[in-house]
């Protein structure tokens, strides 16, 4: 599905600037904005639930005024908080939204993580049976080739530093982009 889109392909970034990075409100923007897609970054909570943040703390995102981790909180906890007004989303909100708005999604899957297995077998199992324009990404090669052997159906793409050396054997990976 995700090679069924116009090219070239016009994503935001975290959704769109105007509301709050990674949230559904970004999400809006980027569809007003006429965006075929949105990029996000998941990451696991406490209880293995996925959450849309970019950081492992909340430091940045609320300006200093908490510097907790996003590991340590519960989906609740954090579903909890607002962000200039706007809760932090759940990648099941969000996968949901794109699917009512016509979104297409790329999945950042972040490698700075407790457990990397942990997030890619949550990932994994979010996206199994999805039916709709997706691609997972990450900096991390191996976080990518364990979703790969789990969810097959799911293009992945490999995110590269300037200066990457390996980029013949990582293109093995059998990413759909680099």
């Amino acid at each position: 599905m995700y090679d069924q889109l116009p090219r070239p392909c016009l994503f935001g970034h975290r959704g769109a600037r105007g509301a709050p990075e990674n949230s559904l409100a970004a999400l809006a923007l980027a569809k007003e904005a006429d965006a075929d897609g949105v990029e996000i970054d998941v990451r696991p909570c406490r209880d293995g639930s996925l959450v849309l943040a970019h950081d492992p703390s909340l430091a940045r995102l609320t300006r200093g005024r908490d510097e907790r981790q996003v590991a340590e909180l519960s989906e609740a906890e954090l579903s909890a908080l607002a962000v200039d007004g706007e809760p932090i989303a759940t990648l099941a909100s969000a996968l949901a939204y794109c699917a009512q708005a016509g979104l297409a999604l790329n999945v950042e899957l972040k490698r700075d993580v407790p457990s990397r297995w942990r997030a890619v077998r949550a990932l994994a199992a979010a996206l199994a049976r999805r039916e709709q324009p997706l691609l997972v990404s990450s900096f991390d090669p191996l976080m990518l080739a364990g979703f790969a052997s789990l969810c097959p159906h799911v293009p992945v793409a490999l995110l590269l530093e300037p200066g990457h050396r390996f980029l013949r054997g990582l293109a093995r990976l059998g990413a759909a982009a680099l």
